[in-house]
């Protein structure tokens, strides 16, 4: 007897037409901040990060800790994390 209960899920498939508008509407209103200069959430302050440090695109750590450094200097100064632990 096969279980009811799980969902099939196609990764294949194509995001459905409403979540493509969504994330069409969510990737303009991004690109609308950045190119006002807003950085009012982490969201756009990741974006700001990514594009004007493109080399940290390739790595999980290097954009973390760019955002340290120019958002929060108080968090990454090394006396709990230190970056070549990282």
């Amino acid at each position: 007897m096969s279980d009811k209960s799980e969902i099939a899920f196609d990764s294949s498939a194509p995001p459905a037409k409403d979540e493509q508008e969504a994330i069409e509407k969510g990737r303009g209103n991004l690109l609308r901040a950045m190119s006002a200069g807003k950085l009012d959430n982490l969201q756009e302050r990741v974006a700001w990060i990514l594009n004007h440090y493109p080399d940290s695109r390739d790595s999980d750590i290097a954009p973390q800790i760019k955002y340290w450094e120019t958002f929060e200097p108080t968090l990454g100064g090394g006396e709990y994390i230190h970056k070549a632990d990282l």
